[in-house]
């Protein structure tokens, strides 16, 4: 019930707060701040993170944006650095990425010690500064450090790679706590060229691949592009860099070229180069053991009559396939456009031999911001269109496999202000593209669905089979989550004093770091993690200790062995609710009261103390014949016994609260006997009549529960009210209310 009525709240919060959210309307995109260069990253839950500089002091600012588009960081974003920062170029060295914990990482550099050094800073969905408010020092060098870039493992650790002392580079590994794990870091050197442009990325390995160039003094420019792979460590696992292409000229420096993984374990280059006044867009395919694959690499383009500059590359989820995107302009520069190529993995092009427009050459704009992001088998291709005098708009257009558009207007407005705009980006999100933009001093930002309109993103619905309950897009068993829902229950009420000091967040019962965000406390869903904790100051069933579950059902949950979940109170007696449990540990926990005997009913190994462990609580006996062998250490010091002449019993007679309450159409009475008696237990109506006989016989002691599903002796249903349930065993006699809605 209580999921339930959550989710109706998020629907009614959805509906009725959409107007502060992203907007529909490409005339009114979302105000972050005041700034340029915008850097986008989304998160696991479908918001995103966006990062930019002032323009000027160039401090650095970030804001997270909740899937919804409700800013989280106060109106104006969240200052991360306000050192000192002397040059525009300060514009080029911001960087962001997002590890698995939804924590977002920046790197950039700054003038604070009078050189610049690159720093990083780690920023927590709350906004907590995790590094500190100063951030972690990468470099400290008293040299000029320059492009810093960073790379996010799995472990949560990064790689950070900048250009280091006028003609070095230097790789450096990050652990997640901020510790720098290669010392000084792995400079590169070359006595007689210049390495600039370091990057890195993680192939499906795990391993690193850093690509940088190797460039010649003096003028005209000659540029190489090495590769090599590293192991964790910082130990190289290809012996020597492997030369991709050169000595050769790029245009505009080394501001062109992509490293990407691909998913076979090695990577893609793709990079411009001149050849006398041609410039022509290239990608290189390299092996995971480091050879190259297509010859010095493939032209995506074959028509060499037009320049073809700055390729961007992303792979397809489904084939596996490499499609690019890059920039075009005829032998004058008199007409310009953007265009695409998809390529199989023996390097043929797949959509002709000149590509397909994306914008059709044209003398009246240019296209200087260009951006490509994967969705399943098609890319969406968003771009900045600026006239002569620089005033422009922001445009997406989708493609599908086969180089197709797929929306039916062709082309999207992004924005329809027509001022001057550049820094575009555009980052995929989980249920939608989030585009950002930079505009007369200030960041703006929109988020568009995946059938080419503007607004909030439209979270699919998820059916679920009757008796379960959808979560998160995942479906639940109801029945399952009511046991969970009962031992916190149980816990909140009990009122135990756990000694717990004064501002203690980690100390209750339940444990309330179960609900902390930052809670390491783990679900596997069908072989996948999730992490349900929201921090609301309640702990629900999904945040109870270490669980796992298959088909919604729950099969192992965990709350000892050195996970602390703090419960209380008595085992639910509606515990035989979990018919697909094979492991339930629970030692160490301050259970109290007496077994269920419904404890007996799970499929579960008692004899193995892996699968069954409820040792070290504070549960009386007797207990439960299936168990009592396997009860371990139990405090029993608070224990009431009374003495009959069959021994000591537990006491007295309990009959719970009806569960769920209000309930629609059944409800489940649960009663306890401490000896065998004879038991009744009718449902009257507020009038005094007898609508049901539910039980009339004897039974055995112990915990024991029946359902009733609102209807007559004669079968037919009820109507909706309140209602009255009595229980006579011997001669304890109790009645209590419940509601039948309708």
């Amino acid at each position: 019930m209580k999921y339930i009525i959550k989710q109706i709240f998020y629907t009614f919060l959805f509906t009725t707060c959409l107007s502060a959210q992203w907007s529909t309307d490409s005339s009114s995109p979302q105000f972050l701040g005041s700034g340029v260069q915008p850097q986008i990253a989304s998160t696991s839950d479908g918001g995103t993170y966006i990062t930019w500089i002032t323009d000027g002091s160039y401090h650095v600012y970030i804001q997270r944006m909740d899937e919804l588009g409700v800013a989280q960081f106060g109106d104006a974003g969240l200052l991360v650095s306000d050192n000192d920062n002397a040059s525009w170029i300060a514009v080029y060295h911001l960087n962001i990425a997002i590890d698995e914990n939804d924590n977002a990482i920046i790197s950039t550099v700054d003038q604070r010690t009078g050189n610049w050094e690159v720093y990083a800073w780690k920023v927590s969905p709350e906004g907590l500064m995790l590094w500190g408010e100063d951030g972690i020092t990468i470099t400290n060098s008293s040299t000029s450090n320059m492009s810093p870039r960073l790379t996010i493992l799995e472990d949560n650790s990064l790689i950070i790679t900048c250009s280091h002392n006028d003609g070095e580079i230097l790789f450096q590994h990050v652990s997640s706590e901020g510790d720098l794990l290669w010392g000084d870091g792995i400079i590169k050197q070359d006595d007689t060229r210049n390495l600039v442009s370091p990057q890195s990325i993680v192939d499906e390995n795990g391993d690193i691949v850093f690509q940088w160039l190797r460039q010649s003094s003096g003028w005209p420019i000659y540029s190489e592009i090495f590769v090599q792979k590293y192991d964790l460590n910082g130990e190289p696992l290809w012996a020597e860099p492997i030369l991709i292409v050169g000595p050769t000229s790029f245009p505009m420096g080394n501001w062109s070229q992509q490293l990407l993984s691909a998913p076979d374990g090695g990577s893609f280059i793709s990079w411009t180069e001149m050849s006398g006044n041609v410039q022509t867009a290239i990608v290189e395919s390299i092996t995971d053991e480091g050879s190259t694959l297509w010859n010095g690499g493939m032209e995506l383009s074959a028509n060499s009559n037009n320049f073809r500059m700055s390729p961007m590359l992303v792979i397809s989820d489904d084939s596996y396939e490499m499609m690019a995107v890059w920039r075009e302009a005829n032998g004058s520069q008199s007409q310009r456009g953007i265009f695409a190529q998809r390529v199989d993995s023996t390097g043929n092009r797949l959509w002709g031999e000149n590509g397909v427009a994306v914008v059709d050459m044209n003398g009246s704009y240019d296209y200087l911001d260009v951006s490509v992001s994967e969705f399943d088998d098609e890319i969406i291709v968003t771009y900045l269109e600026q006239s002569s005098n620089m005033n422009g708009d922001v445009f997406s257009k989708r493609l599908d496999s086969l180089g197709n558009g797929t929306w039916e207007d062709g082309t999207v407005v992004i924005t329809s202000s027509n001022d001057p705009k550049s820094d575009l980006k555009a980052e995929k999100g989980s249920n939608c593209l989030f585009i950002s933009w930079s505009e007369n001093g200030s960041i703006f930002a929109h988020c568009l669905r995946d059938d080419g309109s503007l607004g909030p993103p439209e979270i699919p619905s998820v059916d679920c089979d009757s008796g379960y309950v959808e979560i998160d897009g995942l479906c639940f068993y109801e029945d399952d989550l009511a046991v969970l829902q009962n031992m916190i229950d149980n816990s909140y009420e009990s009122g135990i004093d756990l000694g717990c000091e004064e501002g203690d967040a980690y100390c209750g019962s339940p444990n309330p770091y179960m609900d902390d965000p930052d809670s390491w406390f783990w679900k596997t869903i069908d072989g996948e993690e999730y992490n349900f904790a929201d921090g609301d100051s309640i702990v629900e069933p999904l945040e109870l200790g270490v669980q796992e579950w298959v088909d919604g059902r729950l099969t192992s949950i965990m709350c000892g062995a050195y996970i602390y979940c703090q419960l209380s109170g008595p085992i639910p007696s509606i515990i035989n609710e979990l018919t697909e449990i094979d492991q339930f540990r629970f030692e160490g926990n301050y259970f109290s009261d007496y077994i269920p005997e419904t404890i007996c009913e799970l499929n579960i190994d008692y004899e193995d103390d892996l699968s069954f462990d409820i040792s070290w609580n504070l549960l009386c006996p007797p207990y439960p014949t299936c168990i009592e062998e396997n009860i371990g250490e139990q405090d029993i010091s608070d224990c009431e016994q009374v003495s009959t002449i069959d021994g000591t019993i537990p006491n007295p007679f309990e009959l719970d609260n009806a569960y769920p309450n209000p309930f629609n159409p059944m409800t489940r009475l649960g009663y306890y006997l401490p000896k065998e008696s004879f038991v009744e237990i009718t449902i009257y109506d507020m009038l005094g009549n007898s609508i049901s006989h539910l039980v009339n016989e004897k039974q055995t002691f112990g915990h024991r529960s029946v359902d009733w599903s609102a209807k007559n002796d004669q079968g037919q249903p009820v109507s909706a009210g309140v209602y009255l349930y009595r229980i006579q065993a011997g001669d304890f006699i109790q009645t209590k209310k419940m509601i039948l809605l309708k």
